[in-house]
């Protein structure tokens, strides 16, 4: 029987992680966020050989050859995978094919380590966890969502109380709204990357309505942080995500406190408000103007400036005839403008990334292995009973439906690691349970 993942031992199956098991915890999820934020990335930045995003990626190189020698069926049963391992081949064909038309090695490097490598290290931290047991997996997941109720805690408090006590810092100069409003800069290096799966997990954790409840108050906290952030996006895209997960959780009458749960989320939003009125004051002052036309450094932010960055990658796979495999892994300005501004290397918009450099080819590749997960989970949805599978099944969908409206400025097809790999780990436990209630003959 599938037991959903959780902060406590008494609530999972649960074994000791081993060393490599706690090497694998800072592969997927301390160096990525800079050990939340107390690791300053200039401790391991070299200017176009090395940053903290590269470092996260060669740590995931060794996963493959470290723990037990077991097999790698499980592997190969994931959703998505199959599609996901022929995507990290085109991308080693496309780099050495992008190396011998002459462009620059590191140049190549520079591009890879920002957006597009992260399918060769999904690989990798997958390889790894299909080789471990099912209790050593509900261990690493139970460490992880522990990690992330830590990391939005600290942001939310390090917001409401003004202090910047991360070490990791932007270098970013306060918007003019935060100075009218009085605010103290924002540091978003310490904003979580997992926010939308770990905030799904813990949304589930709340509608099963088991346990203790002090997990409750993480989920709590970790919805109302991209307000205070006063991140767009962020927070349209997470609202519906949770308004999926719930209204699908009352069709399929798994959601044990249907009536109370918009009652309570609205409640402790206006706790936030009492508390930081200001910030979503910000919040509402930055969702409610026209989007402004053009694409200066000062509307990089819009959605008009985005759309452009999208035609302009568009425009430069047509003229350079290359709409099928892209232009491979350099700047755009190399090929279409002078040096300036890249979204090869940006993240405002990752799928001109993905046009820009890989074109159709790519893109097909990035989208399928989530369309395989959602139809995986819609017909979980439909055909099994337990509760606490529909549940999972509900945070899946809820979280990749609802980033297919923010299409322009979504992560999910560049950084595999912070939507596809929680998933997949869920996936492996699933398959192991199978395997040993249902072994195949």
């Amino acid at each position: 029987m599938f037991i959903l993942p959780s902060l406590y031992k008494s609530e999972i199956p649960y074994a000791r992680m081993t060393l490599a098991d706690w090497y694998f915890i800072i592969t997927i999820y301390l160096m990525p966020t800079c050990f939340i934020g107390f690791l300053p990335d200039a401790f391991v930045y070299m200017p176009g050989i090395m940053d903290y995003r590269f470092l996260t990626f060669l740590l995931a190189l060794l996963l493959p050859f470290i723990g037990a020698r077991s097999s790698i069926v499980d592997f190969w049963k994931i959703p998505g995978i199959k599609i996901l391992s022929l995507l990290g081949m085109t991308v080693i064909i496309r780099a050495f094919w992008t190396y011998i038309e002459g462009t620059d090695f590191f140049e190549i490097v520079a591009v890879l380590r920002w957006n597009l490598i992260w399918p060769l290290y999904a690989m990798c931290v997958l390889h790894y966890a299909s080789r471990i047991s099912c209790e050593r997996l509900y261990a690493i997941l139970r460490i992880f969502l522990i990690l992330f109720s830590v990391h939005v805690s600290l942001a939310a408090i390090s917001l409401i109380t003004g202090i910047d006590f991360f070490l990791n810092k932007n270098a970013l100069i306060k918007t003019e709204q935060f100075i009218e409003a009085g605010l103290s800069n924002t540091n978003l290096k310490s904003f979580p990357l997992h926010i939308f799966t770990g905030t799904a997990f813990l949304f589930i954790l709340f509608l099963r309505a088991e346990g203790k409840k002090i997990k409750n108050l993480f989920f709590f906290v970790a919805i109302a942080l991209p307000f205070l952030f006063t991140r767009r996006m962020y927070s349209i895209v997470l609202s519906f995500q949770t308004a999926v997960i719930y209204f699908l959780s009352v069709f399929t009458k798994t959601n044990r406190i249907a009536l109370r749960t918009p009652i309570i989320i609205i409640f402790i939003f206006m706790i936030f408000y009492t508390i930081e009125p200001l910030r979503f004051n910000v919040w509402f002052d930055k969702i409610s103007p026209a989007i402004e036309e053009g694409i200066a450094p000062e509307n990089v932010a819009t959605y008009v400036f985005r759309t452009k960055l999208l035609d302009d990658a568009f425009e430069s796979a047509i003229e350079n005839k290359r709409l099928i495999w892209g232009n491979g892994y350099e700047r755009e300005y190399n090929i279409t403008r002078e040096r300036g501004y890249s979204y090869a290397l940006g993240e405002d918009a990752p799928i001109a990334s993905v046009i820009f450099c890989e074109e159709m080819a790519g893109l097909i590749l990035r989208i399928l292995p989530y369309l395989i997960l959602l139809w995986h989970n819609l017909r979980r949805l439909i055909s099994n009973d337990e509760i606490n599978m529909l549940l999972y099944s509900c945070a899946v969908i809820g979280v990749i439906i609802s980033q297919i409206p923010a299409y322009l400025q979504t992560a999910a097809i560049t950084h595999f690691e912070y939507f596809y790999v929680p998933f997949a780990i869920v996936e492996l436990i699933i398959l192991k349970i199978n395997n040993l209630y249902y072994p195949q003959k």
